[in-house]
């Protein structure tokens, strides 16, 4: 009979592709990773003993007995193993098991019996001219202890189902059907040696669904990705120690982006993430699309350490792919899990701090560390955006109205639309200028917007607004409402509703919606200009594109902000001695020629901000058309605007 190492040798040509692959590729500390590792080697060494235990068969009378059983015991105890370590590998995909051992000691009940019965129990060898094999209790045994073992992982598979993947427990369950059906072979096929093939389908089962490296890396940038960060995040916070999430941002990422393209964007983020991983000896991720992030167990002095290799790095411009690329990060640290104990918690705080601009604002302070300051801005926005989300479901917006003076008429004729929060008990008064931006970002701000112009539709119809002299009410829209596809043809079947006709509505065009050559922003003003409706510019006076914007868009009203209004003449609060108030005779001249040039243009003129007779006399001097401001009054409810319209128009005559 000739030594029979088919199964043997194919087995373990697959168990080299896996155990390359594995040991090649880059890996995270995670615990279920390195259960996976002794996995692999405890394989190798299984694959090393059964061909070891074929050929001392082979050589029965040649081999020393004591060789031969030594080699069976470790051939059946690797067997053993490798099955309890898979049963501990399931396990830890749903807990960490180093956080709950006396939950899972009992894992380890089954091995520890056998490995015992491998030592001590009878193990006996069939050998004629057709099959050798061997018997006995410790194979008896061997048998049990995976049938247990694949019996403890169904119970788990079955038991955490719903925190599994649907693919991740399919194909779990064809790992342990197919060392159960290997097993059930061999056992009623002695001679038929299936079980390495049966482990390494398993060993291959395991790393290509649920261990593969390659599900960790980008394609573009080869850096670990937000999964991988994600994963580790996750197994830092089970640890229950104390950590810190150190996450690099660069300003003006979008710039470099649009001026190279994006593939140079990926060759700058990847040359990046190598430096810091060389430099720093840990794994970098990329968990937002202009962030890597490093996860530090030392205290502050390692940061500040890292913090000072960074900025020495990109101190002047780095050369990447003959192109000279100036780099300007900002480092942020967060001490886990003082001010974060979860993964959620930690994507919640860069959204905060890093997309919304609040880290970048101080552009000398290059390091921040995460204090209770910014976790109390951090709640305050989550808590507004909590209100957001009840306000837009349980009508929880108020509209108020602020009266615009007409120069012409010498009356009240308009008023402009502002909305309000109803809730103000949870954290008192909110500005729109902060709920508005909140709900831009949240996805609301549409529904937001149709809620808030119907309740001004409701009003003015149900109160007769336009018999009152009420010309036109202005109503703010956002860029985003514009980026909407049916915000014209919703906003007019508002109008249809109520029977109001579009010239009764002015809408504001911000500057961003304004410069934005987006075609749906283009066609909903065209179709909104079609229905009749007006358009003004708002805050003229505080952005970048005004000129042109003035030139491209159909305005009809220009609004001075007030902030080129009261350098000239403060209102009764501040005195022109204050700093912003200086250089007056300058701020005249910007205000006297920004309102000759508009009314060149022929557009109408709003100054907004008005609150005293002095200011008002001069705005009505140089040829304002319409005043707004407290001098007449704050914004008010709809009730007190329709009551005292006619109380204003006999003030001001």
């Amino acid at each position: 009979m000739e030594v029979d190492l088919r199964f043997q040798i194919a087995s373990f040509f697959f168990y080299l592709i896996i155990a390359f692959q594995y040991f090649s590729g880059r890996r995270l500390s995670t615990m279920s990773n390195k259960i996976f590792k002794i996995m692999v080697i405890v394989c190798g060494f299984n694959l090393i003993f059964d061909m070891s235990t074929v050929v001392s068969l082979h050589y029965y009378d040649i081999v020393p007995a004591w060789i031969n059983r030594l080699l069976h015991q470790f051939f059946i105890g690797s067997l053993d193993l490798f099955i309890a370590l898979f049963c501990l590998f399931v396990i830890t995909l749903v807990h960490d098991i180093r956080y709950h051992l006396k939950r899972h000691i009992l894992c380890f009940v089954p091995f520890v019996i056998s490995i015992i019965v491998v030592i001590f129990g009878d193990l006996q060898y069939y050998i004629d001219d057709k099959a050798r094999y061997s018997y006995g209790t410790v194979v008896f045994t061997i048998y049990i202890s995976v049938a247990l073992y694949l019996l403890i992982t169904l119970i788990n598979l079955f038991r955490y189902r719903k925190i599994l993947k649907r693919k991740t427990r399919l194909l779990i369950l064809a790992a342990i059907s197919g060392e159960a059906i290997a097993a059930c072979i061999q056992l009623y096929n002695p001679n038929l040696l299936a079980s390495s093939l049966a482990m390494v389908l398993m060993l291959t089962f395991t790393f290509y669904t649920m261990v593969n490296p390659s599900e960790y890396i980008e394609k573009e940038t080869e850096i670990l990705n937000r999964y991988a960060f994600i994963t580790m995040l996750n197994e830092k916070f089970g640890s229950k120690k104390e950590f810190y999430v150190l996450n690099v941002s660069f300003d003006d990422w979008g710039v470099l982006n649009t001026r190279f393209g994006q593939d140079f964007s990926f060759r700058v983020m990847s040359v990046m993430a190598q430096f810091m991983e060389t430099t720093f000896h840990t794994n970098v991720y990329r968990s937002r699309t202009k962030c890597l992030s490093m996860l530090i167990d030392e205290d502050k002095d390692r940061i500040r350490e890292i913090a000072r290799h960074i900025f020495i790095k990109l101190e002047d411009s780095i050369k990447i792919d003959q192109v000279d690329v100036v780099l300007k990060p900002h480092l942020l640290a967060i001490k886990c899990p003082e001010y974060a104990k979860k993964q959620e918690d930690i994507f919640n705080i860069l959204e905060m701090l890093i997309y919304k601009g609040f880290a970048e604002k101080d552009q000398e302070k290059k390091l921040i560390f995460y204090d209770k300051n910014m976790q109390a801005k951090l709640e305050r926005y989550i808590t507004i955006e909590r209100m957001l989300k009840d306000a837009v479901e349980k009508d929880g917006f108020d509209v108020v109205y602020q009266p615009i003076y007409s120069r012409k008429d010498q009356r009240i004729n308009s008023c402009e639309a502002l909305v309000r929060l109803k809730d103000t008990q949870t954290i008192g008064f909110v500005s729109p200028e902060e709920f508005i931006t909140i709900a831009e970002r949240m996805g609301v701000i549409v529904e937001l917007g149709r809620i808030v112009f119907k309740k001004v539709c409701e009003f003015a119809k149900s109160h007769s607004l336009m018999e009152k002299g009420i010309e036109y009410i202005e109503v703010n829209l956002s860029a985003i409402q514009y980026l909407d596809p049916n915000l014209a043809d919703s906003l007019v079947e508002i109008m249809r509703i109520y029977k109001l006709p579009g010239t009764f509505f002015n809408f504001e065009i911000t500057e961003s919606a304004a410069v934005d050559k987006n075609i749906v922003i283009q066609t909903n003003i065209k179709r909104l200009h079609n229905a009749g409706c007006t358009f003004s510019m708002d805050d003229y006076g505080t952005g970048y594109s005004n000129l042109s914007m003035m030139i491209d868009m159909p305005y009809h009203i220009i609004k001075l902000d007030k902030s080129l209004i009261w350098p000239c003449y403060p209102p009764l609060n501040k005195t022109s001695s204050q700093n912003e108030y200086q250089d007056s005779k300058k701020s005249h001249v910007v205000l006297e020629s920004s309102v000759r040039m508009v009314k060149n243009l022929d557009y109408k003129i709003v100054a907004e901000g008005i609150e005293t007779q002095e200011q008002l006399d001069a705005m009505l001097e140089m040829g304002v058309d319409y005043i707004q401001g407290y001098y007449f009054s704050k914004p008010v409810d709809g009730e007190t605007f329709y009551q005292k319209i006619d109380e204003w128009n006999k003030i001001i005559k």
